[in-house]
């Protein structure tokens, strides 16, 4: 992280209100959801990966075991569909993110 740049929350609660505004207003009801739901997923797990780009790389690695069973499996828990993406894919898409963000950071800071 950046001299300065420090988080308005810290990083677990950032992870409780993602979870929280996913299961308040599930993908699983989108139009986009319907057309391709690995296009949703990866588009959210990257949203959130980038916001955790500004909290310790170990931090967060211990933090974000739980997203996958906490966000995906809860809001497709039986749905028609089942669940469209796996844990490594999802986990991925945000460890991407958020490196991309760290970069960014420094490119900026």
């Amino acid at each position: 992280m950046c001299a300065g740049m420090r988080p308005a929350v810290n990083l677990r609660e950032y992870l409780d209100a993602c979870v929280q505004a996913l299961r308040a207003n599930n993908p699983v009801g989108w139009p986009a959801y319907e057309e391709n739901p690995v296009v949703v997923w990866r588009y959210l797990a990257r949203s959130i990966g980038y916001g955790l780009g500004r909290y310790d790389v170990a931090a967060v690695q211990r933090e974000i075991g739980s997203l996958y069973s906490r966000i995906v499996v809860s809001c497709t828990f039986g749905t028609r569909r089942g669940v469209p993406v796996d844990n490594a894919t999802f986990l991925g898409w945000m460890r991407e993110a958020a490196t991309e963000a760290r970069r960014m950071e420094v490119k900026d800071g």
